[in-house]
């Protein structure tokens, strides 16, 4: 180390070298971060904050991080494909080397910029934010095996294009504002709806009396579903419209990339019902006809999947319900099942390993949000009091956006956990449901964001082990079966 390097910490794995080029990554002694150039390439990034040893330090910007992709392609988010994925949404954008540190162990492709124009919102962030925190992540700790970045729940024209031109390359549809609730309507209701769709008559041709064989190799099931008018009719009334839509926001993005370089997802998970297996199937066969290249499906499966704890629902009747789901993939194209809401679902990991194998699409995000609290519960203790505390004001209002069954009455005043307790208070489910839903009114703050934020930068290390080690959870049961464990 050069002697004018000496007073910056300097992240090892991020060194590399290019041609004549020499890349690193720098923290000085206030945390934060820098890029350091030195070499001809120096020249290609902008606004040098100084000139250290035989080249120049930058910022973090994200304009230099996507120069930064341009000199090293593996930066880039890429088409995962039908490969197992597993999203590690990241709120805060500096929680991507502690997520890579969790995958080094397994076989499963990363999706490190995964969040919703809704969650950008609100927490003031851009796509190119989103993307940009990836870049840097991967580059801190030099992973070089492709990553994906998902643009989730997307509902308007205007996000897939901002979404596209920030880089991501998975692209969520969320149509549930289309789905109709059909357990609120009569059956004459029901019935107008489906007599006012345009091609009713062809929908009926289509699969009145029809038989479809579906069947699994991995498990050696095999089921026939037969579709009756009623069937027909309430399958179509429930997802036509939401279908519509992910066809046309499917071609919108083969015109954004001229072609489908791209990863495409249809998310029907928000709904009020689980989806049948005969409405999984309705909404795969009209995708297929319409010439729609997916990657995967996240139907409303049956349970609950809600925020930051494990599921709640029988197990048994899951695992039925899931062997019906993975055998229509399978049958259709061995596509992905994807798992919304996937963090801390801890006792269904082995199932989707085991029905699954390698055909699945997990989520997570706000359970890497509660680990970066967790740090400033365990070295800021009077950071982690404010978010505290004005989590609980916010929760009544926050929650409106959710399914989660906490109950504010539940979780104590801060003054009644003893300061020792405050990491481990952040395993009880009803604090973390409250903590997790209330991270806008945290990071939009200017005060406590800014405090969060510094708290984050001066334990990286710290914050890196607490999303490894948790994460490794996850990972550890859903990679299970593969192993033969």
């Amino acid at each position: 180390m050069t002697a004018s390097l000496s007073r910056f910490y300097i992240y090892e794995k991020s060194e590399i070298s290019f041609g004549t080029s020499r890349f690193l990554l720098l923290k000085n002694s206030d945390n934060e971060k820098y890029l350091y150039v030195e070499g001809e390439k120096s020249d290609s990034f902008n606004d040098p904050a100084a000139k250290v040893a035989e080249g120049c330090i930058f910022p973090l910007t994200n304009e230099n991080a996507y120069q930064l992709a341009r000199i090293f392609p593996w930066l880039k988010p890429q088409k995962l494909g039908r490969k197992k994925a597993f999203g590690f949404g990241d709120r805060i954008g500096l929680a991507t080397p502690g997520h890579l540190k969790s995958i080094e162990k397994y076989d499963v492709k990363p999706v490190l910029a995964q969040q919703s124009i809704r969650e950008m919102d609100r927490v003031n962030r851009s796509p190119q934010d989103v993307v940009a925190s990836s870049i840097w992540g991967a580059f801190e700790r030099n992973y070089t095996e492709g990553f994906g970045a998902d643009a989730d729940h997307l509902k308007t024209e205007e996000d897939v294009k901002k979404s596209a031109a920030a880089g991501f390359r998975m692209f969520t549809c969320d149509p549930g504002a289309e789905v109709y609730n059909i357990s609120k309507l009569s059956e004459d209701e029901i019935l107008k709806i489906f007599n006012g769709i345009e091609c009713s008559d062809i929908l009926l041709d289509k699969y009145l009396d029809r038989s479809f064989l579906v069947k699994s190799d991995r498990t050696d099931d095999e089921f026939e579903l037969t579709f009756n008018r009623e069937d027909i009719i309430r399958s179509s009334v429930k997802y036509f419209y939401a279908v519509e839509k992910a066809i046309k926001m499917y071609f919108q993005l083969k015109k954004e990339f001229n072609g489908n370089n791209f990863d495409y997802e249809i998310s029907v998970d928000e709904t009020a019902s689980p989806t049948t297996p005969k409405e999984h199937l309705f909404i795969v066969r009209e995708l297929i006809d319409k010439e729609v290249e997916f990657e995967s499906i996240a139907p409303r499966f049956r349970g609950d999947f809600e925020k930051g704890i494990d599921y709640k629902g029988e197990i048994g009747e899951l695992k039925e319900n899931l062997k019906i789901h993975s055998a229509i993939a399978e049958s259709f194209g061995n596509y992905k099942l994807s798992f919304h809401s996937g963090s801390d679902k801890f006792s269904i990991y082995p199932l989707i390993s085991e029905i699954l194998a390698d055909r699945y699409h997990v989520k997570t995000s706000g359970t890497s949000y509660l680990e970066a609290v967790r740090v400033a519960a365990s070295k800021k203790p009077e950071i982690f009091k404010q978010i505290y505390d004005l989590s609980r004001i916010n929760f009544p209002e926050a929650r409106k956006s959710y399914n989660i069954s906490a109950q504010l009455e539940k979780v104590p005043e801060l003054s009644e956990i003893d300061a020792e307790d405050y990491p481990g208070c952040l395993d009880r489910d009803e604090i973390r449901q409250v903590l997790h839903v209330t991270y806008g009114s945290i990071l939009e703050g200017d005060e406590i964001s800014k405090a969060f934020y510094q708290c984050l930068q001066e334990y990286d290390s710290l914050h890196y082990n607490f999303l490894s080690e948790h994460l490794d959870k996850h990972l550890n049961l859903l990679e299970q079966q593969e192993r033969g464990k």
